[in-house]
């Protein structure tokens, strides 16, 4: 379990055991506890049902271009195609992260939109705005999605209607202010943990936005503006080529059908924002790979497939695409020379998990002491077990202890019987010592 998943996995056992939770902007919002928590109430906690969780809306993204078929035309199975077999995409969809929640439903939301213009049935404007309060309970990047489609709403209605879009918006006061109110009831629901902690309600719409708006400011996970770039080029060519066409494409015809501008806007805006943020992680790669894939889609279907080179060119790009996803994802997984592969725990970590499993079960004491709490995800792994963890030791130790490798000397300082040290590498670069008695 990766640092992030064991996080989640475990206040998902929180609520699942003892039904407590509080909202943290630094853990993201509570749908992934919540229906994580759910999964365990079914079938009982473990790192598979854990993972079941995403991997079902992998497959949700992999039927959603069905609904796409009015705009795609057989170009949808395509767009399927691409999402099953990215190598960004089967990264993250069984890694018990946020980001593939929130991911499929925004996309929910455009195809709601799209529906919407296509019959004009407010029923459309209400399944558009309930799913984007289950992405606003998902993760704080709603805002960026909101924006986005908020304002390319905002401009291509003043495009086509001019003044007259706003008295358009107002003949379906129903549909909205049914959506308006179902969406704040959702939002209310969860960041209030069921209104048992009222104050999550502020923290969610005052706190979060500080809380990032910091992260950006002390250049948390800092990367330069190309970064993304690096993962597209060497993992997702074929989306992120075939959709660059698509959007140069949209470009350079001016397109006036709303469906490849909103595609196109979606992609260059997504590009520009992520690119300028600080914060650069993989898993934000896929908010920006969804809009070029649907673009990459929509360009198939302009192309002459009777050609015999265009047909052979896709065929070895998506061969090529398959490669690449079967060897990060079932080979090289836990390599961090990958760029998908992000502190990710090392594997040698879970044979330290394994002794301390042993020694709790035959009665002995553990104490996990680390002044940052950087010990993750040993209390995911250790959930079961009664594990004393601490910032600070105290002045007599006479139990096996697990420590950081900095902290190391501050405790054997403090330890009352002849030690025996063993160092395990939780991640590229960051050890932990097993201290225990000769």
């Amino acid at each position: 379990m990766h640092h992030d998943e064991s996080v989640h996995g475990y206040l998902a056992y929180w609520i699942y055991k003892y039904f407590a939770y509080t909202y943290d902007p630094a853990f993201h919002g509570p749908f992934i506890y919540y229906i994580t928590a759910f999964a365990f109430y079914l079938f009982n906690d473990s790192i598979l049902v854990a993972r079941l969780v995403p991997v079902t809306f992998g497959v949700v993204l992999i039927i959603l271009p069905y609904f796409l078929k009015r705009w795609l035309g057989n170009s949808y199975l395509f767009l399927s195609l691409l999402l099953g077999i990215s190598p960004t995409f089967l990264y993250f969809t069984r890694f018990l992260r946020n980001d593939i929640f929130i991911l499929v439903f925004f996309f929910i939301t455009f195809i709601a939109y799209m529906w919407f213009r296509e019959t004009g049935e407010e029923k459309y404007i209400v399944i558009g705005l309930i799913a984007a309060a289950f992405g606003f309970i998902t993760k704080e990047n709603a805002i960026i999605y909101a924006f986005i489609f908020i304002s390319f709403m905002f401009f291509n209605g003043l495009r086509e209607h001019r003044a007259g879009y706003i008295r358009l918006c107002l003949n379906y006061w129903r549909g909205y202010l049914v959506g308006l109110a179902v969406f704040a009831i959702i939002f209310s629901v969860f960041y209030s943990s069921f209104f048992l902690n009222p104050e999550g309600l502020k923290t969610a719409v005052i706190g979060s936005v500080e809380h990032w708006l910091k992260m950006h400011e002390i250049k948390d996970h800092y990367k330069p503006p190309y970064y993304y770039f690096g993962i597209f080029f060497r993992y997702e060519f074929l989306i992120f080529l075939m959709g660059l066409v698509g959007v140069l494409q949209i470009l350079q015809k001016k397109e006036k059908n709303v469906f490849p501008l909103f595609v196109g806007y979606w992609a260059i805006m997504s590009l520009l924002i992520y690119g300028y943020l600080s914060h650069k992680v993989p898993w934000l790669s896929i908010h920006m790979l969804l809009p070029f894939a649907v673009g990459g889609a929509y360009l198939l279907k302009e192309l002459r497939l009777d050609r015999k080179d265009v047909r052979v060119a896709m065929a070895v790009a998506v061969a090529a695409t398959l490669v690449v996803a079967i060897h990060v994802n079932y080979i090289n997984y836990a390599n961090d020379d990958e760029m998908l592969v992000y502190v990710q725990t090392k594997p040698e970590f879970v044979q330290l998990v394994g002794i301390l499993k042993k020694k709790l079960e035959m009665g002995e004491g553990v104490w996990v002491i680390e002044p940052e709490n950087d010990y993750w995800p040993l209390p995911w792994y250790l959930r079961n077990y009664e594990v004393s963890f601490s910032r600070y030791p105290p002045d007599q130790i006479n139990t096996t202890v697990v420590t950081s490798y900095s902290y190391e000397e501050e405790i054997l300082n403090r330890i009352n019987y002849e030690p025996v040290k063993v160092y395990y590498e939780l991640r590229p670069g960051y050890y932990m010592v097993l201290i225990q008695k000769r």
